[in-house]
C-alpha cells in the first residue's frame, strides 16, 4: 500500500483522539460550571438568610420616637382634674422651654469656639510681630542698616506720582488760561 492512502486511516484515528479528549475537556468544563452554579446558589441563600437576619434584627431593637406633644403625655394619677391637666402643660411646656435652651447654648458653645480660634490666631501673629520688631530693634542696635520693609503696596507707590499730576492737572490748566505762572 502507498503511503497516501495509509495516510487518511492515521488522520482519521488522530481526529477520533482530539475529539475524545475534547469531549473529556468539555465533561470537565461541565461539571465545573455545575459546581459553580451549586457554590453560588448557596452564597446566595446564605446573603438571603443574613439580609433578613439583620432586618429582623433592626425590628426588634428599633423604638419608636418619643413624641412629645400635650395629648401624648398621660397623667400618672387617676382622675381628670383640671388642676392636674393644668400642671401637666406647665411641666410640658417647662420641658419644650429647656430644649430650645440647649439649642441656644449648643449655637453659643459653636460661636465661643469659632471667636477663640480668632483670637488664638490673633496672638499667634503678634507673638510673631513682636519677634520681628525684637529683631529689628536688635539689628538698629548693632549699628547695621535694617532690612527694608515696604508698608505700601508696589502697585500704589508706582501710582502717587500719576495721582499727583491728576490732582494738579485742572489746577494747571486755569493758570495757562489765566496767563498765571506754575509757582
Amino acid at each position: 500500500m502507498s503511503p497516501l492512502l495509509a495516510e487518511p486511516a492515521t488522520r482519521g484515528g488522530a481526529l477520533a483522539e482530539e475529539r475524545a479528549r475534547l469531549d473529556a475537556d468539555m465533561q470537565v468544563l461541565r461539571e465545573t460550571e455545575a459546581n459553580l452554579k451549586a457554590y453560588e446558589k448557596r452564597l446566595r441563600t446564605m446573603q438571603a438568610e443574613i439580609d433578613a437576619t439583620i432586618r429582623q434584627r433592626r425590628v426588634e431593637t428599633a423604638a419608636p420616637a418619643p413624641v412629645r406633644t400635650k395629648n401624648a403625655t398621660a397623667a400618672p394619677f387617676g382622675g381628670s382634674s383640671d388642676a392636674l391637666r393644668t400642671e401637666w402643660d406647665k411641666l410640658i411646656r417647662a420641658r419644650e422651654l429647656l430644649e430650645l435652651e440647649q439649642a441656644h447654648l449648643r449655637g453659643d458653645r459653636i460661636a465661643l469656639r469659632d471667636e477663640t480660634a480668632v483670637v488664638r490666631r490673633r496672638a499667634q501673629s503678634m507673638v510673631e510681630r513682636e519677634a520681628r520688631m525684637a529683631d529689628r530693634e536688635e539689628t538698629l542696635l548693632a549699628g547695621q542698616p535694617p532690612e527694608r520693609i515696604e508698608t505700601v503696596a508696589p502697585e500704589s507707590v508706582e501710582s502717587a506720582p500719576m495721582l499727583a499730576k491728576i490732582a494738579k492737572a485742572p489746577l494747571a490748566m486755569t493758570r495757562a488760561l489765566m496767563g498765571l505762572s506754575g509757582d
